[in-house]
């Protein structure tokens, strides 16, 4: 079984797809579908560069865009009651090569995708990372949301938590 931090099969499309539909999901549909989303003109992520050399992703749309969030009742329950979710975008995975990582890259994603959506009118963004602290495992594969170090850097708060490890954290804009 793949988990979200599989780049070779996830394409970001993870969290665009409803969950019973993503385990019969072909890779190549997901490749398919990033193509159609960046030949629409859409721009589902921000890459980073070294020289010619991608070494790093992240994800970053609107929350509509992101199905499996937006439509979760899982998700909705981790929110407070009040949370108003209009406008709000979402930055729910990274990659970043394994020769880049521990570079501060993570970091450099985040802060571009913060500006990145608030030149769109994004009323908020909203992540999922990994409290570190309190996770049994650390993984790459786990770490495809960040920290919760990392978020709280750019000046976000959590909002909610996500089990005993992951959180809801959120920039208002």
């Amino acid at each position: 079984m793949q988990t979200p931090g599989d780049p070779e099969v996830c394409w970001c499309q993870v969290f665009r797809v409803p969950r019973d539909d993503w385990e019969a999901r072909p890779v190549e549909e997901n490749r398919t579908d990033l193509r159609g989303l960046v030949e629409a003109g859409l721009r589902p992520g921000l890459v980073a560069y070294e020289g010619e050399d991608a070494v790093g992703w992240c994800s970053i749309a609107p929350l509509e865009q992101l199905v499996r969030i937006s439509g979760s009742p899982y998700f909705a329950a981790a929110r407070p009651p009040d949370d108003d979710v209009v406008d709000r975008w979402a930055v729910p995975c990274f990659v970043v090569r394994e020769e880049a990582r521990g570079s501060g890259l993570v970091e450099t994603l985040l802060t571009a995708a913060i500006d990145f959506a608030r030149e769109r009118g994004a009323s908020g963004i909203e992540g999922y990372p990994l409290d570190v602290e309190a996770a049994e495992h650390v993984t790459p594969d786990e770490l495809f949301g960040g920290t919760v170090a990392a978020f709280e850097q750019a000046g976000f708060r959590r909002l909610a938590g996500l089990g005993p490890s992951r959180a809801v954290m959120l920039l208002t804009l």
